[in-house]
């Protein structure tokens, strides 16, 4: 399964908040065009398996076991955020933000194993002869 998501949020217009009491006007101010830009991505895999195992007790009596290996689910996510200030001459302004985490594991692998079923009985045999 993967999964990924991006999203941009863009404003042409940011109203500073100046008193009245310092006298400056609002055509004092240039408009500013902010961009604020994000993307995550995440992907997860898993598998799940059945085994069918024949065998021979101590008694010699045959028998089979079913056996369902599951591998876990594990995966990875990375995501990248981003500020832009196109109107300001100062870059530091703009920043970036990024992340990973390549070895994601939600649930460990496990084996689940069932019954062993007998198909007879050695002695059920040398009762009936």
């Amino acid at each position: 399964m993967k999964a990924s998501s991006k999203f941009t949020f863009t404003t042409d217009r940011i109203e500073p908040y100046i008193p009245d009491w310092r006298g400056v006007k609002e055509e004092d101010f240039n408009d500013t065009e902010t961009e604020i830009s994000a993307k995550g991505e995440a992907m997860l895999m898993g598998g799940i398996s059945f085994e069918r195992k024949y065998g021979i007790d101590n008694d010699l009596n045959p028998y089979y076991q079913d056996i369902t290996h599951f591998s876990g689910i594990a995966g990875r996510y990375s995501f990248s955020a981003k500020k832009k200030d196109d109107q300001c001459d100062n870059k530091e302004a703009d920043s970036e933000l990024n992340g990973e985490n390549p070895q994601l594991i939600i649930l460990k692998p496990f084996d689940i194993e069932g019954e062993k079923v007998y198909l007879f009985k050695q002695n059920d045999i040398k009762k009936e002869l």
